[in-house]
């Protein structure tokens, strides 16, 4: 059956997005209980592109309206992804320097921006064919999952730009899409963007915002300059899973949301040589801190 919520639907259709590897309908027995889950009417359009077709969506019609799911990284050690592919992709997330790009305020990560990009004319192009299947009357949902969920925010923004509609957009364990210029224009064009990210879940963290730079040049006579190319900003409300798989809904003030940080950061650091934790904790397949916390019931 579909999961029982909105949140839950988005996060399976991201789990979906992992079984495009060309362009054409993807196959639901690969993404089972996922396919189910994410409540699709019929097979949803896969969209590959890029070096290797190291980028991917899918866009596909369900009851709430018409899905975009950006696919993750796969793991480097992914057997049904060839090993050239993963190294790509892996590669490509760590083109971290940020830049300009057409339709987007302020400076975005070079990497992100291209798989973005690479997609966006078959993307867009399905996008309109099947909100026309539903005659408009619909609702524009995109999501992702890590990567995937970085692509989503550019994705968002970059529709709104161009057509004046404002996609509904959730994403799940999604690393920083640009700077602080970036962020600022986001939040005001798209105030109720949610962002999931769960427990000791390393990636919502990177790359990293680096608020100590103003502090460093000036001690240092400016040698830490240049840093400021690599100083990234998270955007959307953040809904936190804490340790005991809660979901801290969007915090408003800045000593709370001090607070958290400072608590995220510390379970953080206890955490950072357990690789197996860091790593499980990104997952969003069943069994994982995301599905028990947003999805318990109704899928796995």
């Amino acid at each position: 059956m579909a999961a029982p919520t909105l949140e839950g639907r988005l996060l399976c259709a991201s789990e979906v997005a992992y079984s495009a590897s060309k362009t054409g309908p993807v196959n639901p027995a690969n993404s089972a209980p996922y396919y189910v889950g994410a409540g699709f009417i019929e097979p949803p359009l896969g969209i590959a592109d890029g070096p290797d077709a190291i980028d991917a969506c899918i866009v596909g019609r369900t009851p709430d309206g018409v899905v975009v799911a950006f696919r993750g990284t796969p793991p480097i050690d992914d057997p049904t992804k060839p090993l050239k592919q993963r190294i790509r992709d892996w590669c490509n997330d760590f083109r971290a320097e940020l830049l300009t790009s057409p339709g987007l305020p302020g400076r975005v990560h070079a990497g992100f921006a291209g798989a973005v990009n690479a997609l966006w004319a078959d993307a867009t192009s399905e996008i309109r064919r099947q909100l026309a299947l539903n005659q408009g009357q619909t609702a524009l949902y995109m999501t992702g999952h890590s990567k995937g969920g970085a692509m989503t925010a550019l994705a968002a923004l970059k529709w709104l730009q161009e057509t004046g509609g404002k996609p509904v957009a959730v994403t799940f364990a999604a690393p920083r899409s640009g700077n602080d210029d970036f962020a600022a224009a986001f939040n005001k064009m798209i105030p109720d963007f949610k962002r999931f990210e769960n427990r000791n879940d390393i990636v919502p963290h990177l790359p990293p915002h680096l608020a100590l730079i103003p502090l460093l040049s000036a001690a240092t006579e400016s040698r830490f300059d240049d840093l400021q190319d690599y100083d990234y900003q998270s955007v959307g409300q953040l809904f936190y899973i804490d340790e005991a798989g809660n979901i801290e809904s969007p915090i408003s003030g800045s000593l709370a949301d001090h607070v958290l940080r400072l608590k995220r950061f510390g379970h953080l650091a206890e955490a950072i040589f357990d690789f197996d934790e860091i790593v499980g904790d990104h997952r969003i397949d069943c069994g994982s801190g995301y599905q028990q916390a947003i999805c318990p019931t109704g899928v796995c």
